[in-house]
């Protein structure tokens, strides 16, 4: 090797060699960050998809439970008043109100294994609501749940014996003795959620 060569050896990397390897640095950096952040961002999105649908999933086991647990046990009201043991429907803020069996009663308490719930739609929050007691008195508060948000409206039809759909139950026959009222057969529930568009749930009820 001459005295030339051991120069240019010596001598190193020129500016141009070094710019041109910043820029392949940072083109490569460019795109990793670029892909990172795509990887962040789908993750991020499933994972909020991923608790909307533990959300729905929750909100769909708890209405199945109580629909499924209904008794034909009617209830009155604070003023006395008969009450079906279910009703609903007609576009009301209260989608539906039951009483229900199988409460838990983790403590061995003496009371009774009913109660009366209601499934309400207020400022596309859905909530369910828990008495402690079956005939109420006046001041009797009820408890509130939220179960799922971002509901747009919630349509409801029940069938009755004869396999007709109504819009509201208990049908007219039964508006002068509510308290006679059988239960529907099934209840169908049409939800229209913000980011998921309509979906529709179908329970069937026990008799």
């Amino acid at each position: 090797m001459n005295v030339a060569d051991r120069t240019a050896i010596a001598r190193g990397f020129t500016l141009l060699e070094v710019l041109v390897a910043i820029t392949v640095f940072s083109v490569l950096a460019a795109l990793a960050y670029g892909g990172l952040m795509s990887v962040l961002d789908t993750r991020r999105e499933t994972d909020v998809r991923m608790q909307r649908l533990a959300q729905l999933q929750i909100t769909y086991l708890q209405m199945e439970r109580d629909l499924q647990q209904a008794v034909p046990r009617s209830i009155r009201d604070e003023l006395g008043s008969p009450v079906a043991a279910l009703r609903g429907g007609a576009g009301n803020e209260v989608l539906f109100a039951e009483t229900r069996g199988g409460r838990a009663n983790p403590a061995g308490l003496v009371r009774s294994s009913l109660e009366r719930i209601a499934w309400r739609l207020k400022k596309h929050t859905l909530e369910r609501i828990t008495w402690n007691v079956l005939d109420r008195a006046q001041g009797d508060k009820p408890w509130h749940t939220t179960l799922l948000t971002g509901v747009d409206s919630a349509e409801l039809r029940f069938l009755d014996a004869q396999r007709v759909w109504r819009l509201t139950w208990p049908p007219p026959r039964f508006q002068a003795l509510p308290g006679t009222a059988p239960l529907p057969r099934a209840v169908e529930v049409v939800l229209t959620l913000k980011d998921w568009g309509r979906i529709r749930w179908l329970f069937r009820l026990p008799g």
